[in-house]
Order: structure tokens, then C-alpha cells, then sequence
């Protein structure tokens, strides 16, 4: 006789046999949907300023424009490209762009469950997961559409690409090399990772022979230098004229304080609590335990620590570097004490991963009382720059701004020269008021909206003299002969 236990039994196994065997994947497409139920990804507004920059250059790429000859670029392109072949795809959609950042951010947590699965176990891969899918950070960054986390989820997926529990194979070194080399033409400061990536290589190595894991090494290192020489050599890199001397230039350095950097440091690290904690149970002795990947995230989070505090000026996203590791690290030793502290060890084993599942309802009500910092209620429904640009858009195509985002939300190119328009560029002298009116002149676009810089008086005295402006609330200029009239 078939009791209503082994009826439930019969329904629920299944179901729960299903969801551990797809953990990988289920848990990235649950965190999926929470950004989309609860996230502002069709926000009209930037949530960060690169956003503009990368949307922008991605749609000049897409129009014709060369990511290095035509427009001024501190960055590798590998996102470029991306966002360029989006535009033909979805045209001036922001939303299609933050999308595919939210792919990203998918694999990223893809990766570190597998990672993570195969150095400890299941329970730790998806208390790990669940770290990083609850942190303030990373569900910011995974619809902003910047480059920091598409190169963090590519270095992770190398990662995850070489090691593996079956037998190492001298393809998956290379493979995980060209991987590498896409991270670092995504974003350069993916660089802090190569030892801990070649650190890994030598750990996937299936048996002690020192020259298989020489081997091993070695054409991962050659696969990753040859990526990058590949994808620099067709884009045509200027390497250290564009994307290092504007980094690394005296007049950034100069501004850097040690202990003002580490205040930042501290800052935005507290920013992410359930991440830090769980890390720092790695330093107890019970979380000092050995696992297969311990070293890896430690040499990841050593170097990577020791570079952003010697990086001037240090933003959030760039946190993002050392957030992933420590919750790697951390979903390890969370699990190592919670089986030390639990009186009944196999009670404990017997709903490891239950307990682990169980995590994301307090998450989610975690997540409740950090979103409204990142989501405020005072979010407009529509971008008013936007609107005013898309009032002269049908005449022509081309708009000058000091806010990119503003232009491609109104389906317009900001001219190449002037859509990296960044603190840093200003600071660095690579744009000065002077170019900036020299590109204007040259270029004669329909419209000018600055309103996110100083405006120098010489560029106000050219486009007063020139343009006409229409919006008296902000510096918003058009063409003589688009306003109809003369300029005053």
C-alpha cells in the first residue's frame, strides 16, 4: 500500500534529485531572476558614468569607427567589440547592453560552483554562490555596463576551464590561456590574476610529475600571450600610449595617500558584510583546513589585495577583484566551522545542502534593506537629457557630451574623439577645453550637452558663438541651423 509519504517522496526526490544535479546552473538563473524582478536594469539613468563610455564606443565600432585609430581608448576591447555587435542587433538598447552584463555576471557564478564543487564539495559551492550573489556589488555591477565583471567572469571561467576532476588534458591549458587572454582584453587589472590562474594550472596537473605540470604551465602562459598579442595586433593596440601611460601617469600618481586608499579599501569592503565575514572564518583554525583550491584564493586575494592598495584613485568596482576570491575562500571555511560547531556530525552531513539552500531566503531579506541605496525611490522614469537630445535627433546624427549615456539613450554617436570623456583623461591632459572646441569645430555636430564638467570659458565662448542654446537650465547647444535662427 502506497502511503502519502512515499507519494510525496515520489514527487519531491525527483525534484530535489534534479536541483543538486543542476546547482550550476539553476543557481545563476535564479540570481537571474531576482536582478530582474527586483533590480532597476531598464533604469533610464547611468548607474555609473563608464556605462555612457562603453555604450558609446561600442556603438561607433558598430557604425564603422575603429576602436583605436578614430577614438581616443584607455581601455582593451574585447566589451567593445561585444557591445558593438549587440548594437546590430538590438540598436540602442541599454537594456539589451545590461543583459548581456547579466550573462556575465551567470557565468561568473557558474564558474565559481564548479570551482568550488570540485575543490570541496557541493555544500561549500553553493554557500560560495550564494555570497556572491547576495553582495551589494556584484548585483550592482551585474547590469552596469562597465568591464570590470565581464573580465573577472572570463578569468574565472579559465579557472574553471582547466581544472577539473578527471584527467588533465594539455588542450584545457591552452584553452584556459585564450580565456586568460580575453579577461585581459576585457580589463588589464585581471592582470593581479595571473598568478593565482597559473598557480591553478599547476594544481590540475593529475599526478606529481614535475615535467607534465612544467608542460601544463607553459602552454597555458604561451596561449594566454598569444590571445593577447593576437586581439591586440587586429584592433591595433596602441599598448602603452592609451591603455598604460593614462593608468600610471605622474599627474593621477600624485594624488595618491596610502592611508586614504586604505580607507577606501576598508569602506568598500564593510560595503559587502556576509562576504567578509565568511572570508575571515578562513583565518581560524578550524577554516585553515587544506582544500584544493586554498592556496589559489589565497595568492589571488594577496596579490590582488596588494595592488589595489596601491592604486590610485580606487573605485568600488575595482573591489570586485578581491570580493570574488574571499567568497570562494569563504564558502569553504564557512562549512569546515559549521561542521566543527555542529554537535551532530552526521546530522550535519546528512542536510548539508539543504542548509546551503536555505541560505537565499535570508539572503533575499538581507538583499531587502541593501537595495534601496542602489534603487532609490526618487529614480526618474524617464532621462530628461535623453529626451531633449532625441528632440533634434532626426536632423543629425551626432551629438558632443560630457555624459555618453545621454546620447545613446537618444540613438545618437557622441564624436570618437571626445566619448572617453573621464576624469582621468581631464587629469592627464589627453583632453584639454581646447581640443575639446577643436573637435567641436571640426566636427560641427548637431548638438553640444555639457552637464556633468566644469566648463572652461573658452569652450563656452565658442559655443555661445556658434551654437544656440535652448535649454536655459543646462548647457545644451544646437546648431544655427537645426534651432532655426542665428546664433546670438
Amino acid at each position: 500500500m502506497v502511503t502519502d509519504r512515499d507519494a510525496h517522496a515520489d514527487v519531491v526526490e525527483p525534484v530535489r534529485a534534479f536541483a543538486l544535479r543542476n546547482a550550476a546552473w539553476l543557481l545563476p538563473l535564479a540570481f537571474a531572476l531576482l536582478v530582474t524582478l527586483l533590480g532597476q536594469w531598464w533604469s533610464p539613468e547611468a548607474f555609473d558614468a563608464d556605462e555612457g563610455i562603453n555604450l558609446g564606443k561600442g556603438a561607433l565600432v558598430a557604425a564603422g569607427f575603429d576602436p583605436y585609430a578614430d577614438i581616443w581608448n584607455d581601455q582593451p576591447p574585447v566589451l567593445t567589440y561585444i557591445l558593438a555587435a549587440m548594437q546590430h542587433i538590438f540598436p540602442w538598447s541599454t537594456g539589451a547592453a545590461r543583459v548581456t552584463i547579466l550573462a556575465f555576471a551567470c557565468l561568473m557564478l557558474h564558474a565559481v560552483f564548479r570551482l568550488v564543487e570540485r575543490s570541496t564539495g557541493r555544500a561549500e559551492a553553493v554557500t560560495a554562490v550564494v555570497l556572491l550573489g547576495t553582495a551589494p556589488m556584484v548585483w550592482r555591477l551585474s547590469i552596469s555596463v562597465m568591464i570590470g565583471l565581464p573580465a573577472i567572469a572570463l578569468a574565472v571561467t579559465a579557472f574553471a576551464i582547466v581544472y577539473r576532476r578527471d584527467r588533465a588534458a594539455p588542450w584545457r591549458a591552452v584553452a584556459a590561456g585564450l580565456v586568460f587572454a580575453l579577461s585581459l582584453q576585457t580589463k588589464l587589472f585581471t592582470a593581479a590574476v595571473l598568478p593565482a590562474f597559473l598557480l591553478v594550472v599547476w594544481l590540475a596537473g593529475d599526478d606529481a610529475r614535475l615535467r607534465r605540470r612544467l608542460a601544463m604551465v607553459a602552454a597555458a602562459l604561451a596561449a594566454t600571450a598569444g590571445g593577447f598579442v593576437a586581439i591586440a595586433l587586429v584592433s591595433g593596440e596602441p599598448f602603452l600610449a592609451q591603455l598604460v601611460n593614462p593608468h600610471v601617469a605622474r599627474e593621477v600618481r600624485s594624488d595618491y595617500a596610502f592611508i586614504a586608499t586604505a580607507g577606501h579599501f576598508a569602506e568598500f569592503l564593510a560595503q559587502q558584510p556576509f562576504v567578509l565575514i565568511a572570508a575571515l572564518l578562513a583565518l581560524t583554525p578550524v577554516g585553515r583546513r587544506r582544500s584544493g583550491l586554498r592556496a589559489a584564493w589565497l595568492v589571488w586575494i594577496g596579490v590582488t589585495a596588494v595592488v589595489l592598495l596601491g592604486h590610485t584613485p580606487l573605485r568600488y568596482h575595482h573591489m570586485l577583484l578581491l570580493v570574488v576570491p574571499m567568497a570562494c575562500l569563504g564558502g569553504e571555511a564557512s562549512w569546515r566551522v559549521l561542521e566543527a560547531a555542529w554537535p551532530h556530525r552526521r546530522g550535519l552531513a546528512r542536510y548539508r545542502v539543504a542548509l546551503a539552500v536555505i541560505v537565499p531566503v535570508v539572503a533575499v531579506a538581507y538583499l531587502a534593506l541593501l537595495l534601496r541605496p542602489f534603487h532609490d525611490d526618487d529614480t526618474p522614469a524617464v532621462n530628461e537629457a535623453a529626451e531633449r537630445l532625441a528632440a533634434y535627433a532626426a536632423e543629425d546624427p551626432w551629438a558632443a557630451t560630457d555624459q555618453p549615456f545621454d546620447a545613446f539613450a537618444a540613438g545618437l554617436l557622441v564624436p570618437p574623439e571626445l566619448v572617453v570623456y573621464s576624469i582621468k583623461r581631464i587629469e592627464t591632459r589627453n583632453l584639454t577645453p581646447e581640443m575639446l572646441v577643436a573637435v567641436i569645430a571640426a566636427r560641427q555636430p548637431g548638438q553640444v550637452m555639457l552637464r556633468r564638467s566644469h566648463v572652461n570659458r573658452t569652450v563656452r565662448t565658442y559655443l555661445d558663438r556658434h551654437y544656440v542654446r535652448v535649454d536655459p537650465s543646462r548647457l545644451h547647444y544646437v546648431r544655427p541651423d537645426l534651432a532655426g535662427e542665428a546664433p546670438g
